[in-house]
């Protein structure tokens, strides 16, 4: 074989190594963004759930204190609201 075809076919064997590196990286990138939207998904049904499930609290928590028939009963009331808020998210 002469140089120029040792050169042209070491050229093309170096071209297709960058390609496939390039279609490698490539790949990879689709794959960590589906990983990473995936995650920002179920990061946001949990926070809506979250947000829910205060909202549910409040909710309940003006229906009682609605029910109460004087200021006193308000007061009586509170402290149990409060201390029910307060609770760990399971």
């Amino acid at each position: 074989m002469n140089q120029v075809t040792i050169t042209a076919e070491a050229l093309s064997k170096a071209a297709q190594d960058a390609v496939a590196f390039g279609r490698a990286n490539l790949e990879a990138l689709a794959q960590s963004a589906q990983v990473y939207f995936q995650g920002t998904q179920e990061l946001g049904q949990q926070a809506f759930a979250v947000a829910q499930d205060l909202n549910t609290q409040a909710v309940e928590g003006a229906k009682t204190l609605a029910k109460a028939k004087s200021l006193r009963g308000c007061t009586r009331i509170n402290p149990l609201l409060r201390q029910g808020s307060s609770d760990e998210p399971s």
